[in-house]
């Protein structure tokens, strides 16, 4: 339920059930339909009003089936970039620059989109190997301290891990490849991945001092502000597939679709409006879920 008037259906006195909220469908598999009728047999082109922030600069993905079957391969994983906080764009399903179209009967036909990793797959994978390789060879370490760090105490790495600064370094270059990759899917710089930033920088002042390695596995693995720690949060990000959504246009392709943008004129009217109902007796009891179960 979101107060804005360029939402549908909308009031500005009672609490509309108006959207679907990203919170209700942010896991891998989850998946919504809807049904719809067709006026005639044709080809038709398929829009959505959705918001997309529930992380800065992420893209999410969605699979689109018409009928219980994804009619196309570019339904399979279609992308909804950011959108800012709190804001709603038009996204219309297209194959590079030209909208696509599905051919539909006329009749009775469902829609539905299913959350899905898409391109993070292959990302979320490599973030879980190198989590776990990081994590052996920091175990490794703890063994040559048994457990009991001695800050004052220095190593021959050579003769204990002759390999361990050239393992760190080795994850530090995996990092950023793995940030030069979400780079690659949103676009732009990965903001919701910034920590990838921190836990390469993390290794690498590991390896300034190589002789006390082994006395700085909270670095590596099991800190607060370890590597692993900051590839963790990261790993979070990559699984949360938040989308919330306004409305679904199937339409005709000579049809246009409404603009995103609510009116900023009607939107300070409404707010007004809302403002003096608000001190009229008994406002607060009206102003609840509508209970009228009206269909639209």
């Amino acid at each position: 339920m979101v107060a804005d008037p360029a939402l549908y259906p909308y009031s500005t006195y009672s609490k509309l059930i108006n959207t679907v909220s990203q919170g209700s469908w942010s896991t891998a598999g989850q998946k919504i339909i809807w049904e719809f009728d067709v006026e005639s047999a044709g080809y038709y082109k398929l829009g959505f009003r959705y918001c997309q922030d529930s992380n800065v600069n992420k893209t999410v993905f969605r699979e689109i089936e018409i009928d219980g079957t994804v009619p196309y391969s570019e339904l399979s994983q279609v992308q909804f970039p950011y959108t800012g906080s709190s804001k709603y764009e038009n996204l219309v399903v297209s194959d590079g620059d030209k909208a696509l179209s599905v051919y539909l009967e006329k009749g009775h036909h469902t829609i539905a989109m299913r959350a899905v990793s898409g391109e993070y797959a292959d990302v979320y994978n490599d973030v879980r190997a190198l989590m776990n390789d990081i994590s052996e060879l920091g175990m490794h370490l703890q063994k040559l301290t048994a457990g009991s760090d001695d800050p004052n105490r220095t190593w021959d790495m050579e003769a204990y891990v002759p390999d361990a600064v050239e393992r760190i370094e080795g994850f530090a270059d995996r990092i950023d490849a793995i940030y030069g990759d979400l780079e690659k899917i949103a676009g732009c710089t990965p903001s919701f991945a910034s920590n990838l930033i921190y836990a390469a920088d993390t290794l690498r002042d590991l390896t300034e001092e190589s002789e006390k390695i082994p006395n700085k596995t909270e670095q590596l693995h099991a800190g607060d502000s370890s590597a692993n720690k900051y590839l963790g949060t990261v790993l979070t990000s990559l699984t949360s597939h938040g989308l919330s959504l306004d409305r679904i246009y199937v339409c005709a392709n000579d049809k246009l679709i409404p603009k995103a943008s609510g009116n900023v004129f009607v939107k300070i009217v409404d707010t007004v409006k809302a403002f003096i109902y608000s001190f009229v007796a008994d406002s607060a009891s009206d102003y609840s879920t509508d209970s009228d179960n009206d269909e639209e």
